[in-house]
């Protein structure tokens, strides 16, 4: 059954600070729902990328609606690169804790668990995990982007969904968007925004190829892609 996110809870997210649209809060918060509603209570979202944690809520409100699942959010924030300037980790310092002021005035902190590493360094010691949902939205570059895709996508299980934010607008993640449309495991579901969805799949139907290529024809042509809304 799909859950609702309330609006008093939509507009106090929007009003954070981040690079969300509305639209793009109400997938992130749909699509983990999703996610959520099919079996056990110890179902693990991973999220790489958390900022000031604006995503994490939405993700999380997830989580809490239903009662069950756990965020793994990732982000080494100051962690990153020994030679950065003192002042530059300081500010990445403030911004951390931004991220826990926001979870803990949303009261997630059940539901949130903060991974202060980067996403490779997570994958090592997570590599185990069967999760059911992966936001994509760290380091953008093509081979941080891919990286993301290709390891986290070996612990996402069949059906589960994978997420790309900012396809549109940075080669990155738009390269990867693009691969995926023909990847045989992906099925495409649509871009919502700047954020492009997909479901992974055992094995793709004639009918899902062509709407694989329907997809891939589709962003060439139109460059935004048609999205249908999410499934109840």
């Amino acid at each position: 059954m799909k859950t609702v996110l309330s609006d008093v809870v939509l507009q106090k997210i929007i009003a954070l600070e981040g690079w969300l649209w509305e639209n793009e809060v109400r997938a992130l918060y749909d699509y983990a729902s999703l996610a959520l509603s099919r079996g056990k209570t110890d179902r693990v979202l991973v999220e790489i990328g958390s900022w000031k944690g604006k995503s994490t809520i939405a993700i999380g409100s997830a989580c809490r609606v239903r009662k069950k699942g756990w965020v793994y959010a990732i982000d080494p924030y100051d962690l990153i690169g020994s030679a950065r300037h003192p002042k530059e980790r300081a500010a990445l310092r403030m911004v951390e804790g931004a991220f826990r002021k926001h979870i803990a005035d949303f009261g997630l902190h059940s539901y949130v668990r903060h991974l202060k590493m980067t996403s490779a360094d997570a994958h090592i010691r997570y590599q185990s995990l069967r999760v059911c949902f992966v936001f994509i939205d760290g380091d953008h570059r093509y081979e941080s982007v891919r990286f993301d895709a290709d390891h986290w996508g070996k612990v996402l299980e069949h059906d589960g969904y994978m997420l790309l934010h900012d396809t549109l607008d940075h080669s990155g993640p738009h390269k990867v968007m693009r691969q995926l449309l023909f990847d045989p495991r992906y099925v495409y579901i649509g871009t919502i925004g700047n954020l492009s969805c997909f479901q992974k799949k055992r094995v793709l139907s004639v009918r899902n190829w062509i709407k694989k290529l329907y997809g891939y024809i589709a962003f060439w042509l139109f460059y935004k892609i048609y999205t249908p809304s999410v499934p109840s």
